[in-house]
């Protein structure tokens, strides 16, 4: 007479409340059914499809993302034949199959665990990214304001049309400068997206700093007359001793700023 071992195993994780935390084995159960022949409704093709449908391969994007409790669920079977001491076969090949499938689970675990670390560094950068972003916003909502008020509002009020009609980097362009100082550096003293605000050295600025720098420089060329970013970009090389590592960042973002 065929005999049929069944039972069901079930793992509970608990979830970390703390996103330091590493999530927890709570509990492993077998619930074992033993007595089952072949005048039974044979389990084979019924487990092998419930495991398939619910076994351990879990849908990660529906982890929870709090603390909590997750059951894994794994059924198990195996069939076999009695002796005549009455010990079978699928008594032994039970174990080895509740030791298989609990292995599988404990390596469903571990890539639980492997998830909840990638989604904590997501989230970790994701808060990164937004105080950058943040920053930005401020930044595109107060770029320039101080030129909207005395003393430099009058200054580039009489330098605005010229600086329009020169060529970036050229000798008249240099001497509107000069002209301008009184009102630029006042500007510069109050807008640090300037490497004059740091007394001419770029290497004191910050990322916010060079990003607002470097779109204030795309959007001086459509000012001027005759503007090319890639000349500005080889001007301010030199003016400012940029390194040509950064210089070639900059050519490289040149192309997410045109129009």
């Amino acid at each position: 007479m065929s005999y049929y071992r069944t039972g069901q195993l079930t793992v509970v994780i608990q979830l970390p409340d703390d996103e330091d935390d590493c999530c927890e084995l709570v509990s492993v159960t077998v619930d074992e059914s033993r007595d089952r022949t072949d005048e039974d409704i044979h389990p084979v093709d019924a487990f092998r499809e419930e495991w398939s449908a619910v076994g351990t391969d879990l849908l990660w994007d529906e982890i929870p993302e709090g603390p909590g409790k997750i059951e894994l669920t794994g059924y198990l079977w195996f069939d076999g034949y009695r002796d005549y001491e009455g010990i079978t076969e699928c008594d032994v090949g039970f174990e080895v199959e509740k030791e298989r499938r609990l292995n599988k689970m404990v390596g469903e675990l571990q890539k639980l665990q492997t998830v909840l670390e990638t989604r904590k560094h997501i989230g970790q950068v994701r808060r990164l990214l937004q105080r950058v972003v943040s920053m930005l916003l401020q930044r595109a909502e107060e770029h320039d304001a101080s030129k909207l008020q005395s003393p430099e509002v009058e200054g580039f009020a009489e330098f605005t049309s010229k600086l329009a009609t020169s060529t970036y980097g050229s000798d008249e362009y240099k001497q509107f400068l000069k002209d301008m100082q009184p009102f630029l550096l006042h500007h510069y003293q109050n807008n640090r997206h300037h490497p004059e605000h740091f007394e001419g050295s770029i290497w004191a600025m910050n990322l916010v700093d060079i990003i607002e720098m470097f779109c204030d420089w795309k959007a001086a060329t459509l000012r001027h007359n005759d503007g090319d970013i890639h000349k500005s970009i080889e001007i301010n090389t030199e003016r400012f001793r940029i390194a040509p590592q950064l210089m070639q960042v900059f050519k490289n973002t040149v192309e997410i700023l045109e129009d």
